[in-house]
């Protein structure tokens, strides 16, 4: 009998043994989609009103705008074509602060609750940036699942779970 929460859960695998040891799971799930256009699913958005969620009410309108204007783009790109554009900036989202930590943290409970998975199913943290003004630097933050499948979880309006660096002068 499928559990209803995992029905379309597809995550990219976890790592997977190979002649010459284990293949990290990072560089196993983006290579296993490298050569293939985004596609983007809407099924573990977050809409719980939180700073990181789609029902924010500091979103507005450009916001949505300048959010489908990028996805449009990138889902003409392939994987491996997106990820050296800085204009995007698509990554692994990976940091030794305490704060992102918790972010990280939270962020895999919520897609926990989600899909029911346990922990060692748990995808690895995406993020693509949407754009960059004086005032917001929204990013979009999710998970990799089979056949290209982006699955957008939290938009980070102010560039909050993983900061830029300042500059020191």
């Amino acid at each position: 009998m499928s559990n209803i929460f995992l029905d379309g859960f597809n995550p990219i695998p976890p790592s997977v043994p190979t002649k010459k040891g284990v293949k990290s799971k990072i560089k196993l799930q983006f290579k296993s989609i490298s050569d293939l256009k985004p596609v983007f699913s809407y099924k573990y958005l977050s809409l719980n009103q939180s700073d990181f969620c789609y029902n924010n009410p500091q979103l507005d309108l450009l916001d949505f705008f300048e959010l489908f204007k990028v996805k449009r783009e990138l889902s003409a790109l392939r994987f491996e074509e997106i990820e050296p554009i800085n204009k995007y900036h698509f990554h692994h989202v990976k940091s030794n602060k305490k704060e992102v930590k918790e972010l990280i943290k939270k962020f895999k409970v919520f897609v926990k609750n989600e899909t029911g998975t346990d922990d060692y199913d748990l995808p690895e943290i995406y993020q693509f940036s949407v754009y960059t003004t004086d005032k917001k630097a929204p990013r979009v933050f999710g998970f990799l699942g089979k056949e290209g499948l982006f699955n957008i979880v939290w938009l980070d309006l102010n560039h909050d779970i993983y900061p830029k660096k300042k500059s020191v002068k």
